[in-house]
């Protein structure tokens, strides 16, 4: 990947939008949509009931959505820690699911994909795009404490160019068995990225 970039769309307007908040017995959860060049972003937050300590933006695993249950169980495992979980669906997955292509782009994800490449590295593109714009959406709300972006399996791509390319990103982790991942950045470093196994793995390494 080269030339990627979390430039917003000039003149663009977020239009932030949270849903009030659901108080369940460990976390608060709330609905959050934006504006992404162009499109409509979709999103999910589980709040701690004690004091914030930070923010975890998660990406969840390809062929997945902001609402799976094993980001939602992580989710939950670091608000009883403290920290905040934010997640969106990635373009083509969960609300933003289109019958036509996101089967192609999933495809297309493959190393040795030949076909839709294209598809995929717009796919890719806009996702840096929508995370960078959830981060914005957030920061409506009040200052962002630390943030660190997750990405769950295959997704780790995708968090560690985003984290790459997103100053607001102190830490950048993936979780579940370590795969290789490949994304080069023109003229940017990469972050660090720790592999985690479990959910609670992820306040040791930071």
């Amino acid at each position: 990947m080269t030339a990627l970039s979390i430039a917003p769309q000039p003149g663009e307007p977020l239009a932030a939008w949270f849903s009030p908040e659901q108080r369940l017995a460990l976390t608060r959860e709330q609905r959050f949509e934006c504006a992404s060049f162009g499109d409509r972003v979709s999103g999910r937050c589980w709040y701690p009931q004690q004091p914030q300590a930070g923010i975890v933006l998660a990406v969840h695993e390809l062929a997945r959505s902001k609402d799976d249950p094993v980001l939602a169980q992580a989710a939950r495992v670091w608000a009883a820690a403290g920290w905040a979980t934010a997640a969106i669906d990635l373009p083509l997955h969960g609300e933003r699911h289109n019958a036509k292509l996101s089967r192609r782009a999933l495809a297309a994800s493959a190393p040795d994909a030949q076909a839709d490449r294209e598809l995929w590295l717009g796919l890719f593109t806009q996702a840096l795009h929508d995370l960078a714009r959830a981060l914005d959406a957030l920061a409506t709300r009040g200052p962002l404490p630390a943030v660190a972006c997750v990405g769950f399996g295959d997704s780790a791509q995708v968090a560690l160019a985003h984290a790459s390319l997103d100053a607001r990103v102190q830490f950048v982790a993936a979780i579940g068995a370590p795969r290789p991942v490949v994304v080069e950045l023109a003229g940017r470093e990469l972050k660090p990225l720790a592999w985690i196994a479990r959910p609670d793995d992820l306040l040791l390494a930071r």
